[in-house]
């Protein structure tokens, strides 16, 4: 284990074929933020990161041949590519894609009936590469999560609750070099 961490050492990315998902065991709300770095594959990722309710109570960040951010009935796209890396700051009045700001309505309240996860949403899963998520609720940031190695299993280690998050999907992910 790295300098009394609960992990063997720091990963540079994990990689989803579209199986594998992470709870965060958060619950978003209208004052959720996500912000996100990841790589499309070759195969557009699905859902990044989002909770589902009935397309009025749920947050949800689509990437597929465009990206859709979701706070429940009110959504922003932009196109994506293949292959490309993003980072996107996602919130209920700004979408932010590498660094260019896009305006984004959303409702005025509402609660997610269910937690966050990461590499897709109880419906969908994503494929693509994951370098660090944050997630930041009612201006708090609640989970700062980066790629870890366990021996030779992937998994999130959150920064702020200094716990390890692992796969509630099927399948491995792939892990990227140490760093």
């Amino acid at each position: 284990m790295k300098q009394g961490k609960p992990y063997d050492a720091d990963a540079e990315y994990l990689q989803s074929t579209g199986t594998q998902v992470i709870d965060s065991g958060i619950v978003g709300n209208l004052d959720t933020e996500i912000e996100i770095s990841f790589k499309t594959t070759s195969t557009i990722a699905r859902a990044v990161a989002g909770s589902r309710g009935d397309n009025t109570n749920d947050i949800n960040l689509y990437v597929d041949n465009n990206a859709t951010m979701r706070f429940g009935n009110k959504y922003i796209t932009n196109s994506f590519s293949p292959n490309t890396s993003y980072t996107i700051i996602a919130n209920k009045t700004a979408f932010t894609i590498n660094g260019t700001a896009k305006a984004i309505n959303a409702k005025n309240t509402f609660v997610t009936p269910s937690n966050l996860f990461i590499f897709g949403n109880q419906i969908r899963g994503g494929a693509f590469i994951l370098y660090y998520i944050k997630i930041s609720k009612d201006g708090y940031l609640v989970r700062d999560f980066i790629p870890v190695r366990v021996g030779q299993v992937g998994y999130l280690y959150d920064k702020v609750s200094r716990q390890l998050f692992g796969n509630a999907g099927t399948g491995a992910f792939i892990l990227g070099p140490d760093i």
